[in-house]
């Protein structure tokens, strides 16, 4: 049985030209907490009660937009022509936690797409889907995930702490 779910985070993607203030930075870091507590949802049903797990990136988003981050190579030439935006991109999370049919949804262009194919391929085994039963039994389940990766010319550090 296979459950599709949609799952978007937003994962700001930078290259350097010019730094952006604290308070960008501090927001943006507030919001990719807030998408972490969505991560989970219980169900009831019938049965009993059911928790349904998203799958994640191993560390949760902030890792996940810590390893773009420092694993984008901005295409030259996109970088060049100042190409920004955002790349869609799906892919299966397996019940293994391994990446598949990894596809663009909405493209940027050529480049970036390529790239943002790259980055998906290149990431670690994620944590599956999981049912959770009321009876302690756990599924795990192939999941479908979207994922949108920005293209920006703009510094942005989410690693930084004051």
């Amino acid at each position: 049985e296979m459950i599709i779910m949609f799952f978007s985070m937003m994962l700001f993607v930078t290259s350097s030209i010019m730094a952006q203030s604290q308070a960008e930075i501090e927001a943006a870091k507030e919001a990719l907490l807030k998408q972490q507590s969505a991560n989970t949802q219980v169900v009831t049903s019938g049965s009993g009660n059911v928790t349904k797990v998203m799958p994640q990136f191993p560390g949760g988003n902030i890792a996940c937009s810590k390893y773009l981050s420092d694993s984008l190579r901005y295409p030259a030439k996109s970088k060049a022509d100042k190409v920004e935006g955002r790349v869609i991109v799906s892919f299966y999370v397996n019940t293994d936690g391994s990446l598949s049919d990894i596809k663009i949804l909405k493209s940027l262009n050529e480049e970036c797409d390529a790239e943002a194919i790259r980055l998906i391929s290149a990431m670690p085994k994620w944590e599956p889907y999981k049912e959770i039963h009321s009876d302690g039994t756990v599924e795990l389940v192939k999941c479908k995930f979207t994922l949108p990766i920005e293209f920006l010319l703009v510094a942005r550090d989410f690693n930084r702490v004051n």
